[in-house]
């Protein structure tokens, strides 16, 4: 943020004209409108098509690969407990059904209190918040990560028992019945998600904004009910094999307490996972 500060004073006017030429155009926006439009649809359209704008092009996201680096620590010594972060970016986007599969396994991972991290972790006492998610972001990346707010004593033991479960997933232990239950809490989730007017928008605009795609919220059950074993093993696999991770901690804790987080999840990148 100091970095970004320090940029403001060689802002200049021509700077944001520029910007805003380049940017507002016709074919660089995209609209979501979702609601009851059986009385204004035709006007709506009418208004937007009547904009007198330039036709201009549609911008692409630039892309960069990212890599691994070293631990983030920022120490703050009036925050008791840690907040932490642990990623794994695959430098490509997945598919749907690969996230679809992610999200399987993270709700078998974190999502409730039978999961084998979150609920877990709840169980011996270590760590009462915390998740996990995976995202496609529009810069080319695949992110899946970990993260939660925990004591500094108990952060080892809970950063065990992630490397411990991420590599029994790799190698594909996952029971049909675990498979099963996340599958039934992800088709509940589904029918949660269409009841508002805010959710259906939410849906399509984020594959038409970034990916010039609209993607039918009717397909969504078949797809969970697309998700195998098999795939949630590969594509975990893959995470581990070719993918770059980092992690971030801050509160009250060390540097070095920091890095000795970042060796125990380190071995899981070294070796291929059989």
């Amino acid at each position: 943020d100091t970095e970004k500060l320090e940029t403001i004073p060689a802002v200049s006017l021509d700077d944001i004209k520029s910007h805003h030429a380049k940017t507002h155009t016709i074919q660089n926006l995209r609209f979501a409108i979702a609601g009851n439009l059986a009385l204004h649809k035709d006007e709506i359209i009418k208004q937007l098509e009547g904009w007198e704008l330039p036709q201009g092009k549609r911008l692409l996201i630039p892309t960069e690969p990212l890599h691994t680096a070293e631990p983030v620590h920022i120490y703050r010594k009036d925050l008791p407990s840690i907040i932490f972060a642990f990623s794994i970016v695959l430098n490509r986007q997945l598919s749907e059904d690969e996230q679809m599969a992610l999200s399987a396994i993270n709700h078998i991972l974190t999502g409730t209190f039978h999961s084998r991290i979150w609920g877990r972790a709840r169980n011996r006492g270590i760590c009462y918040g915390m998740g996990s998610d995976v995202s496609v972001d529009t810069d080319g990346i695949s992110r899946w990560e970990f993260s939660g707010q925990i004591r500094p004593q108990n952060a080892p033991e809970m950063f065990t028992l992630i490397a411990d479960q991420l590599q029994k997933v790799a190698e594909g232990d996952i029971s049909e019945k675990e498979l099963t239950e996340a599958k039934e809490y992800a088709l509940g989730g589904y029918q949660m998600r269409g009841q508002t007017v805010r959710s259906l928008s939410g849906w399509y605009a984020s594959d038409y904004f970034d990916k010039d795609k609209i993607s039918p919220m009717e397909a969504i059950p078949d797809e969970i009910k697309g998700v195998t074993t098999a795939l949630i093993t590969a594509i975990s696999k893959e995470f581990l094999t070719d993918g770059v991770w980092g992690i971030g901690a801050i509160g009250d804790i060390e540097e070095q307490a920091v890095a000795k987080l970042a060796d125990i999840v380190s071995p899981l990148f070294l070796n291929e996972v059989q």
